[in-house]
């Protein structure tokens, strides 16, 4: 009999356990979708992606195409501002040249640069930002995106 009652006491307890898991909370840190901006000119190609990594940090990649041998982007910036603020109260994404050259899977007859940033709190706040993408060409034709968006 103590073993039949043992056997009933252990049956539970696996089945409390087991419901116990199933409707536990997930995790708090869930990460939000990848934000991806590409835009695609005749002349000049650009690609941002933000993408959120752990305690509120994001990691910011921006890649510019442009033509072949036209040589590389001058002054990259990516700036960011809330939607009722001027754009001289933007904050920069600090950006670094991380690689250049062809780009054998990119487009034919243009050149790829891609520059990155240290994770950090840039959209940490969450809510609307404007985004906006700012580099000139060696010819010194300044090419300027601008996007709001809706951060988690």
């Amino acid at each position: 009999m103590n073993t039949k009652r043992l056997t009933v006491w252990a049956f539970a307890a696996l089945l409390l356990a087991g419901i116990w898991y199933a409707t536990a909370s997930p995790s708090p840190e869930t990460k939000a979708e990848p934000f991806y901006w590409h835009v695609m000119g005749e002349q000049v190609h650009m690609s941002l992606r933000i993408k959120q990594e752990k305690a509120g940090r994001e990691s910011v990649r921006l890649d510019v195409w442009l033509p072949t041998a036209a040589g590389a982007p001058q002054q990259p910036a990516v700036a960011y501002f809330r939607p009722g603020e001027t754009p001289a109260a933007a904050r920069f994404v600090p950006l670094a040249l991380a690689s250049s050259g062809p780009d054998p899977y990119g487009f034919e007859g243009f050149d790829k640069f891609t520059y990155t940033a240290p994770a950090g709190a840039y959209l940490g706040d969450g809510g609307a930002w404007r985004i906006k993408v700012t580099f000139a060409d060696a010819s010194g034709q300044v090419h300027e995106y601008e996007k709001l968006v809706e951060a988690p």
